[in-house]
Order: structure tokens, then sequence, then C-alpha cells
């Protein structure tokens, strides 16, 4: 099953954006999925965004809404947002799974978040191609 599990408030739970809760998320932050997750892969994500895609895609993992937001509110501590592994994390991994699938984004793409080599075209070097001067530069005032 698509998803990701987790542990949440000390339990695994199972964590998954579906059509629906991804339509709910993007009513509810009054903007696109592919905005939130880029806020998401930048770490410029909101709390709002976190408590966000935490609720509903728990509600998409199979708990109710009601229950759902009670784990959220019980659990999205400031610890837990601090935490390396904690909230945060959680979320991106929720978002490499809708985006890139079950393998995540260094399954397929071993290279992903690697400094790449700049290419010929757009390094800074110099060329290897001399440009002529013009002829403007090489004039000399006639002495009179």
């Amino acid at each position: 099953m698509r998803g990701i599990y987790a542990k949440f408030g000390g339990v695994d739970r199972h964590f998954l954006l579906t059509i629906g809760t991804i339509g709910e998320l993007e009513t509810e932050r009054d903007t696109s999925v592919l905005e939130i997750a880029r806020r998401v892969f930048t770490g410029r994500v909101m709390i709002a965004d976190v408590e966000a895609v935490l609720r509903l895609s728990l509600v998409g993992g199979g708990v109710s809404p009601v229950q759902a937001r009670a784990l959220v509110e019980a659990h999205l501590t400031d610890a837990a947002l601090l935490d390396p592994a904690g909230a945060v994390a959680l979320v991106v991994r929720i978002f490499e799974e809708l985006c890139y699938g079950p393998m995540g984004l260094d399954k397929i793409d071993p290279d992903a978040g690697k400094p790449r080599a700049e290419s010929p075209k757009n390094s800074r070097s110099a060329s290897s191609t001399v440009k002529a001067q013009s002829s403007a530069g090489r004039r000399r005032k006639s002495k009179k």
C-alpha cells in the first residue's frame, strides 16, 4: 500500500495523501500541493503546513478526521518540531513518497542532493576561444 508508516504519538501510524486529502489540503492552505512541497523541500515550510499535512495524511491513512485532529493537537509540540527526526522530517518523508514513490528520490537518482559538475556551457572558467579585440581599442591618435 502507498504511503508511509511512522511513529507518531508513540504508535506506528499510516500516513497517506490521497486525491481527496490533497484537495482538502489545497483548499485549507489556499495554495497548490506543489507549492507546499516546494516549501517543504526548501526548508521554508510553515507550521500550519506541517499541521495540515500531518492531519490530512493521517485521515488518508485511515484515521477519522476527529481523531486525526486530536492526535496532531496532542503530539505536534515544540519538541516534535525541533527534533531532527520529528514532525518536519515526517512531512518531508510524506512528500518524498508522494512525489517520488516508495523508493524515494535517493533510489531514483543516487546523485540527488549532491553538487553537480558545471557544464562547459555554464562554466565560469576562461573560454577556449579567444575573442578578437575590436579595432577601436588599437587605434592610435595621429600626431599633428
